[in-house]
């Protein structure tokens, strides 16, 4: 289905109260969704639209998702988005922090196109590990069954139980829950312990396609014939027919294309049409399923560029939840990338911030972070092994990450990343309400890019903990995980759950600034310095001061930061060394850069 963010005038539309405007094919969409569920549904949305009152506040009598409540514009809802703009997230596979053994014990996985052998049971023994560093929410990998080789949880084929195995013990139902991470009364487990440590948990889900048995091959066939294989059989439902799925057609990466980018097949893997109304109530209703089932907080939407917007807009006010939909649309400029992700969030589906990632990641590496993120989600299983990249003091493990690494430490400008940064929080809508990172399992790790250098890195991750939006660090970033493209970026924790790496320690501290001063209340970030390597911002009563000169360039520099909101006299002292102050006088301070070490100032 072709989308257009901003429709012709000439169409006719209904306007929905949040300013988002649904085309007459969409309400065709969202009309037989509800027809092939509830006439009730029909007959109240029918009369809604006639009169242009609101779509997604109408209240359902008779519910698509089999009585789950709509939730809509509630307050639960509003309150439960609310929650997640003071967190700061870490990022995991289950598969790869820690295996249900003693972690001493377990070398390191070497074989990263496989299980590793991580579980829910090892995870909850490990999550004072991750509360330790001041961490209050977290992100895991889809936990569905998955075809083979899938221990990342991207080829996803169990989203339904057979209907024989569908009761539990409880009597509840039973869900289809990835065997090698354990069983679906361990995730329970593992999510009831995270919430009584404080945590808020976020499942990522995988709604745009399925997995293929065995790899790349009975898919590639599928798509050669464009007939349904034999393998498409009740292990898939019910997505176990043609309709099911969009026809074959290949994602073109080189330009973007709205109508290409959400019917063709993402890494030839069957790509699920959602503007079936059979296929969109499904998904629904399995998603629903886990979350309410396990009490998850919040999801992840993988791929949801590679789905219509309406369905990715609606899915947090149908599942009660808060949404951050993955949109990696990196072959636009950057205003017409913000334009294209703004036509998939609202006030409860935030974006996980790529356009901010790849400006961060360009100012600390000078290079083109754009086709790293293009070309790094892999769905086809490596033969053979592949040893992991272990911490900065390690040799480099990876020859193949040479072709995205530079051959010498290069870094880009400040001043770039200040007009992009200014141009992210003014175009991407709500600017607290999204996520942000500078790692993730799809691009190689930043400091693997900047050559093991980890002031750099500091620098960064001040810059990301400090700044607007909801940060997310990637596991393994603690321990200075240097992976180059996946997967080897996917590295085991273990054994090196070490809460004595400077990493770790340094961290803990930014973390625990960011939570004493509440910085995610002010919504101000104002820069008050910046030069090609030099970049100064006051956000609430915090002045953050970074760098991205590299190792080899002598950093001696005093600059006069004018502008900021403290009376005469005021002393500033950095929070993260000793004896470094400022005073303030008319409105400005002297700032000194000698060690190239990030500095967070606040009043004594």
């Amino acid at each position: 289905m072709a989308v257009h963010p901003h429709p012709h005038h000439h169409l006719a539309v209904a306007r929905l109260h949040h300013g988002r405007h649904v085309s007459p094919s969409s309400q065709a969409f969202l009309l037989s969704f509800l027809a092939a569920s509830s006439a009730v549904a029909i007959a109240v949305l029918a009369m809604a639209c006639s009169s242009l009152r609101s779509l997604w506040s109408v209240s359902l009598q008779a519910d698509p998702l089999g009585g789950m409540g709509y939730a809509g514009e509630s307050l639960a809802l509003r309150d439960a988005v609310a929650s997640w703009r003071s967190r700061v997230v870490y990022h995991v596979f289950v598969d790869r922090f820690a295996p249900p053994k003693p972690i001493l014990s377990q070398p390191q996985c070497g074989t990263l196109s496989d299980y590793c052998g991580g579980t829910f049971a090892g995870m909850k023994q490990h999550l004072p590990y991750i509360r330790g560093m001041g961490f209050d929410a977290l992100l895991i990998g889809p936990v569905t069954v998955n075809s083979p080789y899938g221990y990342h949880g991207y080829w996803p084929r169990g989203f339904a139980m057979p209907r024989a195995q569908r009761q539990g013990e409880d009597g509840q139902p039973q869900l289809a829950i990835n065997p090698h991470l354990g069983t679906p009364k361990e995730l329970k487990s593992l999510v009831a312990a995270a919430h009584a440590m404080g945590f808020l948990v976020m499942m990522d889900v995988v709604l745009n396609h399925v997995g293929c048995p065995e790899g790349g091959g009975p898919c590639d066939t599928w798509q050669e014939t464009i007939r349904p294989p034999p393998w498409l059989s009740d292990s898939y439902a019910p997505f176990n027919q043609s309709a099911s799925f969009h026809p074959p057609c290949t994602v073109d990466f080189s330009q973007y294309d709205a109508d290409n980018w959400q019917r063709c097949w993402l890494a030839s893997l069957p790509d699920l049409n959602q503007t079936n109304p059979a296929v969109a109530a499904a998904l629904l209703q399995s998603t629903a399923n886990h979350v309410h089932s396990f009490s998850f907080d919040a999801i992840r939407i993988d791929a949801a560029h590679h789905m219509a917007p309406e369905f990715v807009r609606w899915l947090p006010t149908r599942l009660g939840v808060p949404a951050f939909a993955e949109l990696s649309i990196p072959s636009l400029p950057l205003p017409q990338r913000l334009l294209a992700g703004r036509a998939y969030t609202n006030w409860a589906t935030a974006e996980l911030q790529q356009a901010l990632q790849i400006a961060m990641v360009n100012a600390f590496t000078g290079g083109d972070m754009d086709g790293a993120a293009r070309g790094g989600l892999t769905h086809s299983p490596a033969a053979g092994s592949t040893a992991p990249a272990g911490p900065a003091s390690a040799a480099p493990a990876f020859p193949a990450a040479a072709a995205v690494r530079p051959a010498a430490p290069v870094v880009g400008s400040m001043v770039d990343l200040a007009r992009d940064m200014a141009a992210v929080f003014e175009g991407a809508g709500n600017a607290d309400f999204q996520g942000t990172f500078l790692d993730n399992h799809d691009s190689p790790r930043l400091l693997g890019l900047l050559h093991g250098d980890q002031v750099l890195l500091r620098n960064a991750l001040v810059l990301l903990l400090t700044s607007k939006g909801i940060p997310l660090i990637y596991s393994g970033t603690e321990q200075a995980f240097m992976g180059g493209p996946d997967p080897q970026n996917r590295e085991s924790l273990w054994p090196f759950l070490n809460t004595h790496h400077p990493l770790y320690g340094f961290l803990t501290a930014v973390i625990r600034f960011r939570q004493k001063v509440s910085l995610w209340q002010y919504k101000h970030q104002g820069i008050r310095f910046v030069s090609t390597h030099l970049l100064v911002f006051q956000r609430g009563p915090a002045v953050v001061a970074v760098t991205n000169t590299p190792a080899d360039v002598q950093l001696h520099d005093t600059v006069r930061v004018t502008g900021l909101r403290y009376s005469d006299g005021t002393i500033l002292c950095n929070e993260l060394a000793d004896n470094e102050c400022i005073r303030i006088s008319n409105k400005g301070g002297y700032i000194h850069f000698d060690d190239r070490l990030p500095k967070l100032f606040f009043p004594l």
